[in-house]
């Protein structure tokens, strides 16, 4: 299983208060997942949730799923939108191909909380909104088409939403998720022969980091941004990932300014670190 946080291919969509609330809390209108498909359109863009850049609020979109297909399998994933002190939690998602077609079908597997958008089966969003949820899990499949297409991307776009009344200071966040189609040349390279973290970026970076590692085998990952002194001033955990290349964010918000070592470790005990400069 490979599991992917904010920066890879998937779309997760909108919703809104109060007024607002009485249609996107019950689904995000189809075409806001953040693919090329649509020029990037999200719910921050089109206009309907602003006032913060996406992916900065500190929360996070979370995909577990695996990392390849064999034509006509039907496949699973599961993605997680969570940040802290929001009340409302959406989201959407589509499937591309490379030359940014949709591609395959995406299946509904938990009617109660997820529907079409606007009854177009290119898209899956959330079918209701409960009020005072920071975090919220939305469980999906995709059926892959029998001819082969190569590797898809999964475009997600969440909304986090601050229950204001107002369709300003909710959180936006954005992410793909990529998946080789069985017996390609990206499957076989998926798979890094060590340990590593590959790099942390932007660097320098004002509110969010995106630490890039490599795992051999699947693992736990715990990830520590130590200050000068050796302390540690922020710690994330990350469980069940695949093996392969992941990017996983870090929010530095509230840090001071400086230099700060990221610290990897898996659940086997074995480290690797990278440096990052606060702004």
């Amino acid at each position: 299983m490979t599991r992917v946080v904010i920066g890879a291919f998937l779309f997760i969509g909108f919703l809104a208060m109060p007024f607002e609330a009485r249609t996107n809390s019950t689904g995000a209108l189809a075409g806001h997942s953040g693919s090329p498909a649509e020029n990037g359109r999200t719910c921050n863009t089109s206009g309907c949730h602003f006032g913060n850049a996406t992916n900065s609020g500190g929360g996070s979109i979370t995909v577990s799923g695996p990392s390849s297909y064999g034509l006509g399998q039907t496949v699973a994933l599961s993605i997680t939108v969570e940040q802290g002190g929001a009340q409302r939690i959406g989201f959407q998602v589509s499937v591309i191909d490379a030359s940014n077609a949709h591609v395959g079908t995406l299946k509904i597997v938990d009617a109660n909380n997820t529907k079409f958008a606007s009854n177009n089966p290119a898209y899956i969003t959330h079918a209701n909104a409960p009020s005072g949820m920071s975090t919220r899990t939305f469980n999906v499949a995709w059926e892959a088409p029998n001819s082969p297409v190569g590797t898809v991307f999964f475009y997600i776009t969440g909304n986090a939403a601050n229950g204001n009344g107002a369709s300003t200071g909710d959180n936006i966040y954005s992410t793909q998720f990529p998946m080789a189609e069985s017996g390609t040349a990206v499957e076989a390279e998926a798979v890094p022969s060590h340990f590593a973290v590959t790099g942390a970026y932007p660097n320098p970076v004002a509110s969010q980091a995106i630490v890039g590692v490599s795992l051999p085998q699947p693992a736990d990952l715990r990830v520590v941004l130590m200050d000068v002194l050796g302390r540690e001033v922020s710690v994330k955990r990350f469980s069940a990932l695949g093996a392969g290349a992941h990017d996983l964010p870090v929010s530095v918000s509230g840090l001071a300014p400086g230099a700060y070592v990221v610290v990897v470790s898996s659940g086997t005990g074995r480290v690797a670190s990278h440096s990052l400069l606060v702004q």
